[in-house]
């Protein structure tokens, strides 16, 4: 199977909502307010079921839907704007992507 055309769909609908967010900010929400925003409206469309095709995406997918939270990040904390992801990550404890998918799948396949 090739998770293609589902990535595509998944990239284009969550870089729709990081205009809302950058809206968002530009209206004067606070990072917390964003962060919030964030994990309840564009999170949840990057990992939907991701648990089944995790293990299907190629180096340069998985890399793809990184940078939406990577772009999110920047949106939210403009002071991670420069910095290596992994660190942007940790100082806003964020889970990278791979990371979260990782733990969705074995809490899936441990039902």
């Amino acid at each position: 199977m090739n998770w293609q055309t589902h990535i595509d769909a998944i990239i284009t609908k969550a870089s729709s909502r990081l205009y809302f967010l950058k809206i968002l900010k530009k209206s004067g929400l606070n990072s917390h307010q964003l962060r919030h925003f964030y994990l309840s409206v564009i999170r949840p469309i990057l990992k939907y079921c991701s648990a089944i095709w995790h293990h299907g995406l190629t180096k340069a997918q998985a890399e793809s839907l990184e940078a939406i939270q990577r772009r999110a990040l920047r949106i939210i904390d403009s002071s991670t704007v420069g910095m290596p992801y992994e660190v942007a990550c940790s100082l806003t404890q964020f889970a990278s992507f791979h990371d979260r998918r990782e733990y969705l799948n074995k809490k899936f396949s441990a039902l």
